[in-house]
Order: C-alpha cells, then structure tokens, then sequence
C-alpha cells in the first residue's frame, strides 16, 4: 500500500496542473510528464486557452515551457492576464506577484511559419533549450504544439494515396520527435487537434469496423455537430492521451458562467473535457467555462428564483 500510494504521489509530482481542480482530479494530477497528450476540438472550444493556462503553470517554481503556435497569433494577451491572476500569483507563486511576473518570461513562445517540414525545423531547434537551459531556473517542462493539424490543412486539398502517404510519414517524424523529448527530457508534451465532421461508412475497410474505428479515435457532438479528431486513426495511435473538448449553450441552466459581467463573449457557453483514452486514466467527462483570466471549474448551479 506504501509502495502504491508513493508511485500516485510520484505521479501527480510530475503533472503539470491546469489550475482547475476538476479536470486535475480527472487526469490524476495534471497533463502527465513523458506523455504526448492531444487536446482536440472545434474552433473556440478553448483548447489555446487551456494550453496557455497550461504552458503558464509549468513555469511555476523554476520551469519553463515552450510554445510553438503554427495558426494564428500567439496568446501572449492571455498568456499575461491568466498569470497576473490572482489564482496564479496564490497557487504556483505563493503569494509573490513579482515572481508571477518574473514566471511569464520563462515561457518561450515561437511561431512555425509553412508547413510540416517547417515544423519539425522549429522542433528539431527546440532540443538546444532542452539540452541547455537559460538558467538552473528555467528548466522546460512543458512543450506545447498549438495546433499540430495546422500545418497539413493545405495539402489536405491534394487528396489521394499520395497525400495520405506524405502526411503519415510527416506525422511520424514529428511524433518521434515529440516523443524523444518527452521521455528523454521528462518533458509533458501537449498538441492540439482540429476537428472534422464524422462519416460513418458501412461495412468494413482496413481497419475494420468503421463505427468501431470512428468510436474509437473519439466521436462526440459539439456545437450540434458530430465530429471526430482530425488526421485520422494513425495519429490517434501516435498519441499517448487523447482529450476532446465540446462546447454547449447553457443559457437558462443557471450555471456560472462568463466574467463577472458575464460579457466576455463567452456567456452562456458551458464547455466539457472529455477524457477518451489514457494508458492511466479511465473515461470521464468534466464541465469547464472560460473567463477572460482561463479555464475554471463550473460554479454550483444558482438557485430559481421562486414566483
């Protein structure tokens, strides 16, 4: 039992946390050290966000994270309110809001301009800060890749066994990277995922079953769409967590959501961290808004007001 219970201890010691306790408790700690773990979703499904919060509180007590965005600008905006919060300045500085400040400059943000061979150029040259950290207090211990879909959306009009080919050999090269750094340098490594919309064909193909297949890599409805993670069931396999966000109306359903005005542009949207699969994590699902300072656990329902 002592044995047991110091490996969980261990384990969550190696978690980067998300700063909201629920989703914490779900993933046994946080986003798993040695692991790649893919947060997918729609567009504004929080995914940067949550990985902004992420790539912020890997900096706390001497780290450092690096954040490589491939599609649209770098949330360096959010990246600053999430760690002038007061929740940050709370949980990983204790309290020193002059080392929540001196924590954001340890988050190395850096664009990847082109497609997936620029990509792997960005990450290959990412082993130098690895290797060699800025200081003893900026050891990186999270590598963010926002978003690892984006570098194959244009080519993904090219079509054909011919693409199909380029893209798994592509999405190899760049998982073994990922990997690499992951294990070598107990490094918790994050990418994101776009969606598509889900097509169950009939009968059978390479992979068997293709309801059993779409199930498998993650179908869920979001926005009143049924979609499934983008670039197919090899990178699911690629993949050593896989968590799918959705996003629902909660208008009329009392829950606690938005800023404290409830008007930033995020009123009225619930959203749900699904957790499909995990070497060491079972199933679950937990509820999650979006503030203009992060991601946060869903405040208890208000009570109806009685005519």
């Amino acid at each position: 039992m002592r044995v047991a219970a110091a490996a969980a201890a261990d384990a969550r010691a190696a978690c980067v946390s998300t700063m909201c306790p629920r989703i914490d408790d779900a993933l046994r700690g946080g986003v798993r050290a040695r692991h790649v773990t893919e947060i997918a979703g729609e567009s504004a499904s929080a995914k940067t966000t949550l990985c902004a919060q992420l790539a912020v509180r890997a900096t706390a007590r001497g780290g450092a994270a690096v954040y490589v965005h491939t599609d649209g600008p770098a949330p360096t905006a959010l990246m600053r309110r999430i760690a002038s919060s007061a929740r940050f300045v709370a949980e990983a500085c204790d309290g020193d809001e002059d080392a929540a400040t001196a924590a954001l400059e340890r988050v190395y943000v850096v664009k990847a301009l082109g497609d997936a061979d620029a990509l792997r150029e960005t990450l290959t040259a990412v082993s130098a800060v690895l290797r060699a950290p800025v200081s003893e207090d900026a050891v990186v211990r999270m590598i963010v890749v926002d978003s690892i879909a984006a570098p194959f959306r244009d080519d993904a009009t090219n079509g054909g066994w011919t693409y199909a080919a380029k893209r798994a050999g592509a999405l190899h090269k760049l998982t073994m990277l990922l990997k690499e750094y992951a294990t070598k340098h107990d490094v918790a490594v994050v990418v994101t995922n776009h969606v598509v919309d889900s097509v169950r064909e009939n009968g059978t193909g390479a992979h068997g079953d293709g309801a059993v297949a779409t199930r498998a890599m993650g179908e869920f409805t979001t926005s009143g769409r049924r979609v499934v993670p983008a670039l197919g069931l090899m990178w699911s396999n690629c993949v050593n967590a896989r968590l799918f966000l959705t996003r629902r109306a909660t208008r009329g359903q009392g829950y606690v959501v938005g800023g404290d005005d409830g008007d930033d542009g995020n009123a009225g949207v619930a959203r749900t961290l699904h957790v499909v699969y995990a070497p060491h994590l079972p199933e679950s699902s937990v509820d999650f808004v979006v503030r203009e300072d992060g991601a946060w656990d869903v405040a208890a329902p208000r009570p109806r007001a009685v005519a």
